[in-house]
């Protein structure tokens, strides 16, 4: 890693079923080499239970010691997920959807899922603030 990275970053892998052993964590070996190629230094990858309290300390902390923080789970977004109302606490901002991010992702993935209403599929995509959307900036690098 080259000494000279100017930005550092650590992975929070949240979820029962990765603790458990039924899911296998792939999500990170994916971000850190995507950050690794940006020139971004991942210093720590730690995996958490699905419990409010711990998540919001968890994401306090690492918001203190990393320039960037990936949180990722086993299975995405499901009905019961509370991370991103918890991301929303621990910083103290309101749970709601990002209309610009929103926007951007139904451009992208209009592409992708031509004919398919994905407006029913809010949840997946409210965002409490300004967020880096990792897939976009994966596959979009110039769009932030």
């Amino acid at each position: 890693m080259n000494e000279n990275t100017k930005f550092n970053a650590a992975i929070l892998i949240i979820g029962n079923e990765i603790l458990s052993g039924r899911t296998q964590d792939t999500n990170s070996n994916f971000i850190a080499k995507n950050l690794t190629s940006s020139g971004i230094k991942l210093e720590e990858i730690k995996i958490i239970q699905d419990h409010k309290n711990h998540i919001i300390n968890s994401v306090k902390l690492f918001s203190k010691n990393y320039s960037y923080v990936f949180t990722t789970g086993g299975i995405g977004p499901t009905h019961d997920d509370i991370t991103s109302e918890c991301v929303a606490e621990a910083f103290n901002k309101k749970y709601e959807m990002n209309k610009e991010a929103f926007n951007i992702l139904k451009k992208y993935l209009g592409e992708i899922f031509k004919g398919i209403n994905i407006n029913k599929y809010l949840d997946i995509y409210k965002l409490c603030f300004r967020s880096v959307i990792f897939v976009v900036w994966h596959y979009h690098k110039n769009i932030y």
